[in-house]
């Protein structure tokens, strides 16, 4: 049985990259090839619509409507909590720090009931291995009582680049999810369900966030000054070359 952590998966190892049209199960088949993948519950909460990112509850919504349509995935929703305390700069000397206001948004409840399924379905009886996609160390202690107490394999499939060592360690099992993994696996651009047609966003034909992506390769400063310095020097020779050998005309006094 595979959980997933909705939102951890996605800015793990999807809002940078133009995969996000994922097809879960088909991820977790490819990775587990020697396991049987008897289900696949997700855990998520819907996002709040942003300035910087318009348009991405919706967008949110027609993902879980693909997968709920086109490859059985069980999906479980949380809630988005914001908050706006007034909290104190950071890094002050100051005897009386600045207070500003901040808006914090925190994901509730979806750790929890990803937790609580995996112990109820272990002391059911309902698999031999569960399967975590998520890099949140807050799962560690439902890890170890599964592990511990009801003798079950716990593995790790990590959608961060620089996976949490904790986490890992408490588990049977670990492996990454690469981008070749995700690019493999990716839902159909339309998904027919009760006479309905679901559409891959059309912002997410290769994109960061919502939005158009373009790879960007940045060259290092020290590599720019060596070519450039390099250029003058060649084209410093080409003109000492020439002047000397009289090809430019002179006067001479």
């Amino acid at each position: 049985m595979v959980y997933v952590d909705g939102l951890n998966l996605y800015y793990g190892a999807l809002y940078r990259s133009p995969f996000k049209w994922l097809d879960i199960r088909s991820l977790c088949v490819n990775i587990l090839l020697k396991d049987e993948v008897l289900g696949v519950k997700y855990f998520t909460a819907d996002v709040i619509d942003r300035p910087d990112n318009p348009g991405q509850l919706k967008r949110q919504r027609e993902y879980i409507k693909a997968l709920e349509a086109g490859s059985g995935v069980e999906v479980f929703r949380g809630h988005m909590n914001i908050e706006k305390p007034i909290l104190p700069l950071a890094d002050t000397d100051r005897l009386y720090p600045e207070y500003v206001q901040v808006e914090r948004i925190q994901e509730k409840r979806t750790d929890v009931a990803l937790a609580a399924h995996m112990i109820s379905d272990g002391y059911r009886n309902l698999y031999d291995s569960a399967v975590i996609i998520s890099n949140d160390s807050d799962l560690i202690e439902a890890i170890n009582i599964v592990r511990r107490l009801l003798k079950k394999k716990v593995g790790i499939l990590s959608p961060a680049k620089t996976p949490n060592t904790d986490i890992i360690e408490s588990a049977t099992f670990y492996k990454q999810i690469r981008e070749s993994a995700l690019q493999r696996a990716q839902l159909p651009v339309e998904i027919i369900a009760n006479g309905v047609i679901i559409r891959k966003p059309v912002e997410w034909n290769g994109s960061v966030g919502g939005r158009a992506y373009k790879r960007v390769i940045k060259v290092p400063k020290k590599r720019v000054r060596i070519v450039f310095y390099a250029l003058i020097f060649v084209v410093g020779c080409i003109l000492g070359a020439i002047f000397f050998s009289g090809i430019l005309p002179f006067q001479s006094h």
